[in-house]
């Protein structure tokens, strides 16, 4: 999946990272899974299109939970809070087994992902609509 997906990016090189086809559809794949790409908003938006005031409010809250010492503990391992977070398309090493298995244990029962391999990759084009 993540090499289809990287293939994918690669063709579109004359848009940016965070517009590509394979690049949306992967923090998709992520986001619905329940996890985060660093440098999207938890619902998928790339943090550099946020308005100048949600980017405003979200350092704001981002600097005040770093300075509450109850808010580690609300998470039963921090790990797996961090195991959630993975990096974006275009910076995943695929050669890293750390990153790889970061994002395989997020997107391993994802719907969206499975179908994005097999229309993508398995069969042509919309065959699955069919």
């Amino acid at each position: 999946l993540l090499k289809v997906l990287l293939e994918e990016m690669k063709l579109e090189s004359t848009v940016r990272y965070h517009h590509r086809a394979a690049c949306r559809a992967y923090v998709a794949m992520v986001t619905r899974a329940g996890g985060i790409v660093r440098g999207f908003t938890e619902d998928g938006r790339w943090v550099g299109d946020l308005r100048e005031e949600e980017q405003r409010k979200r350092g704001a809250a981002s600097r005040t939970l770093s300075r509450v010492p109850s808010v580690a503990s609300l998470h039963d391992d921090e790990g797996e809070e961090q195991q959630h977070r993975v990096w974006p398309l275009e910076l995943l090493d695929v050669d890293d087994p750390e990153q790889t298995s970061a994002v395989l244990e997020i997107l391993r029962h994802s719907p969206l992902a499975v179908r994005y391999l097999l229309d993508h990759h398995s069969f042509l084009a919309g065959t699955l609509e069919r």
